[in-house]
């Protein structure tokens, strides 16, 4: 079965922040980019969520 994707508004949501600071994360390559679900849609799978906060976690 296909791992189920994070959409941006699901991030903010577990991250507790909004989308500007998660563009502004992405662009300083201190989160994911992730994959784009459509032209304009990005997410994230879990695992990529899941290994970026184990990696914050060690930190």
């Amino acid at each position: 079965m296909p791992e189920k994707l994070i959409s941006i508004a699901q991030m903010c949501e577990l991250l507790n922040r909004d989308r500007r600071t998660l563009w502004v994360w992405v662009k300083q390559g201190k989160f994911p980019k992730g994959v784009m679900l459509g032209k304009r849609t990005l997410g994230w799978t879990q695992e990529v969520y899941r290994e970026w906060l184990n990696k914050q976690q060690e930190a």
